[in-house]
């Protein structure tokens, strides 16, 4: 008897104890899958990002173009794809995962921005207006509302609004002109300098300026916009001179001949993407010329002064390549067709008249400013 109840003694203990051992341990297991998942949650959401979408006028602003600024600088641009959704790959790799950011739009011409929380002064634009602000851990959808240019030139959120664009146009470049430049008896051709000593020279080609003005209305989703235009410009003077003995020595005549012009028409522009634009100008040019002849010889010398206006077609292609969305580089090629009748001389009733014919082909190039939401 005493044998068996110190048997029944000792092994309840031994009972207690392996069912302790046991419970600790489940609970342990229990412990450290909870604290692994909530490491597996935490590395998950850090790993995260937002999907921001752009809105405009209600829809989706597919193919806008946003530029990213971090505190260490710019980190270049990113387009919306379909839906108006950004990626953010190229500031997700650069950033740490709990960083906070800013969307905002320039007010000056409609420009987008993502800049980091700190790095606002640096973005290029003076006036602008702070549209949302998200972390770049977060998840779900982030939806951006921009605001629309309205036909009065400032920007508000009325829906009506048309996003004009105004254009500014500072080109540089060169005109080679064609055709007879001065009446027959006032200048003689170069085919005509074959007699012996006889000296002729023609500059026909010149420089020119130009500085246009265009108020653009896009068509439909904005990839075609059309609009008047406006311009003005100047050019230096043609100059042809004969040289050949006269009695007593030798006579020089030469004729300068300057024209400007101001320029009336339709200016259509198609977008190429985001970093381009080509487009096409037709309208009326109204022209000034100014004819200076002078005719020195041995025993004294004449001159005779003409002005004329006259109104003229005239049509231009170029193309403009993206700097930043405010500034372009254009290139663009123009012709011009004019006719000027001048009194030349006068018979024995009634005056003599001779036509001037210009065939302008001119290659400018510069800067082209815009202004406005349909970039």
């Amino acid at each position: 008897m005493g044998a068996q109840g110190s048997a029944r003694v000792h092994s309840k203990p031994r009972k207690f104890t392996e069912e302790k051992m046991t419970s600790s341990k489940v609970r342990f297991c229990i412990m450290t899958v909870a604290v692994l998942l909530v490491f597996a949650g935490f590395a998950s959401a850090q790993g995260g990002s937002p999907k921001v979408v752009f809105m405009k006028g209600g829809t989706p602003d597919v193919g806008a173009t946003v530029n990213f600024i971090m505190k260490s600088g710019p980190k270049g641009s990113a387009t919306t794809g379909p839906g108006g959704v950004l990626g953010l790959d190229s500031i997700l790799s650069s950033s740490k995962p709990h960083t906070q950011v800013e969307v905002e739009e320039c007010t000056m011409d409609g420009s987008l921005y993502v800049a980091e929380q700190g790095a606002q002064n640096q973005v290029p634009c003076k006036k602008r207006r702070r549209l949302i602000a998200f972390w770049l851990d977060e998840t779900g959808t982030v939806t951006v509302s921009e605001v629309t240019m309205t036909a009065g030139g400032s920007r508000g959120d009325a829906p009506m609004g048309v996003p004009v664009t105004v254009e500014l146009d500072t080109l540089f470049g060169g005109a080679l002109f064609g055709g007879s430049t001065a009446p027959d008896e006032y200048i003689t051709e170069a085919s005509d300098c074959s007699e012996s000593g006889d000296t002729c020279t023609h500059s026909h080609n010149t420089w020119k300026v130009n500085i246009e003005g265009a108020i653009l209305f896009p068509i439909g989703s904005g990839t075609f916009s059309v609009g008047p235009v406006f311009g003005i410009a100047y050019r230096g003077d043609l100059r042809d001179s004969i040289s050949y003995p006269s009695e007593g020595g030798t006579e020089v005549e030469s004729d300068h001949l300057r024209k400007n012009n101001l320029f009336v028409g339709i200016r259509g522009v198609a977008k190429l993407g985001d970093h381009f634009r080509v487009f096409l100008e037709v309208g009326p040019s109204v022209d000034s010329l100014r004819d200076t002849y002078t005719d020195v010889y041995p025993s004294g010398s004449y001159q005779d002064v003409y002005s004329q206006s006259a109104v003229s077609p005239e049509e231009a292609v170029g193309i403009s390549a993206r700097l930043t969305p405010m500034v372009w580089l254009t290139v663009k090629y123009e012709r011009q067709d004019d006719r000027f009748d001048r009194e030349s001389g006068s018979g024995e009733s009634d005056p003599v008249f001779r036509e001037f014919v210009f065939h302008e082909n001119g290659i400018v190039g510069g800067l082209t400013f815009l202004f406005g939401g349909n970039k």
